[in-house]
């Protein structure tokens, strides 16, 4: 299952050469992740990241289609914000940042400067 994700695009084309659906073919490939040994993180945060692009085109195709009810339209634009969310969590874009600035870094070299002299007085 592992090695069908890595040359097929999307879980539909996995399922379809499986005979299963999208759903399941996506469930048997989370169960045959979890088996695998993490050797390569950054292997498998980019397979993660290519499923959520592949997801998130086939919803936003869905919510763009005039031919589908509203309502569906809507869900799928729904659940893409969903992936979207989980795509910059998987690259960390959503962490809390703190910027430093230059005179914050000086004031505190300074600090330092200050109690290295104040200890070896001492």
């Amino acid at each position: 299952m592992i090695a069908r994700r890595g040359r097929v695009e999307g879980g539909h084309k996995i399922g379809a050469e499986v005979g299963v659906s999208r759903q399941r073919a996506r469930q048997l490939y989370d169960a045959a992740l979890a088996d695998t040994p993490v050797a390569q993180v950054e292997e498998h945060r980019a397979e993660e990241q290519l499923l959520a692009d592949d997801v998130t085109c086939e919803l936003l195709a869905l919510g763009r289609d005039p031919s589908i009810p509203a309502r569906i339209r809507v869900e799928a634009y729904s659940v893409a914000c969903r992936w979207a969310e989980r795509k910059a969590r998987l690259l960390g874009l959503d962490s809390k940042v703190a910027v430093i600035g230059e005179d914050l870094v000086d004031a505190e070299i300074a600090r330092f400067t200050a109690e290295l002299g104040q200890r070896s007085q001492d």
